[in-house]
């Protein structure tokens, strides 16, 4: 069964959205949820198939993509109307291997500007789908800072960390951090506190946010 439900609101096509119901979301929800990628994103069944036919599109994929995993992709009106619309020029034919479906298909949505996030886990997942500065709404999946570095190959799943930095002033180093931003709407870096310092993007961000602070804390202690 396809676990593809696209909201094209936008569009007036009526589509089930019933696992939307409950409150909106906002720019400051977190998703608490087990941090460790394999278990948050179920693993696919098998790898991806990129026959799909000449005049097959993104949301083609997305459709094969949902199957694999069991998650469940719910679009907005502006994405399910580019994806339908944006035919799939790979240039290759054959199969993605099945460890590497996540980074292929999240590499392709950050290509178009699209953000995924984590709206519900468990064995079948919520992902939403937000094109642009619509991302700046959507929540964000906290892990720990031990963890980062698993979400390094996620270039499309939003994600939040705090890191602790004992050997330097946060302020600053946050301010000098400000020209590694490049999308307000998914990323930002905030001091917290004495030594504390949020970072928020997709986990490709964030891994290379906190590798920078990392080697500056590392540097002040000597």
């Amino acid at each position: 069964m396809l676990k593809l439900a696209i909201a094209l609101g936008a569009l007036g096509c009526a589509y089930p959205l019933a696992a939307l119901d409950g409150p909106s979301l906002d720019a400051t929800a977190v998703v608490q949820q087990s941090t460790r990628s394999a278990d948050i994103l179920p693993q696919p069944s098998g790898p991806l198939s990129l026959e799909l036919g000449e005049s097959a599109t993104m949301k083609d994929l997305l459709a094969r993509f949902a199957e694999l995993t069991g998650a469940t992709l719910v679009l907005d009106g502006q994405v399910g109307a580019q994806l339908s619309q944006a035919p799939l020029l790979l240039g290759v034919k054959g199969e993605v291997p099945k460890d590497e479906v996540y980074p292929f298909v999240e590499g392709l949505l950050s290509f178009q500007r699209i953000s995924l996030a984590l709206i519900k886990g468990g064995a079948r997942p919520l992902l939403g789908a937000y094109h642009g500065n619509n991302a700046a709404f959507a929540p964000r999946l906290r892990v720990t800072e031990a963890e980062v570095e698993r979400f390094a190959a996620h270039s499309a799943l939003l994600v939040e960390t705090t890191l602790t930095l004992d050997a330097l002033d946060v302020r600053e180093l946050a301010a000098a951090m400000r020209s590694l931003v490049t999308d307000s709407s998914t990323q930002a870096v905030l001091p917290a506190g004495t030594h504390g310092m949020i970072l928020r993007g997709t986990g490709a961000d964030i891994a290379s946010f906190a590798a920078f602070a990392r080697t500056a804390n590392a540097s002040a202690r000597q």
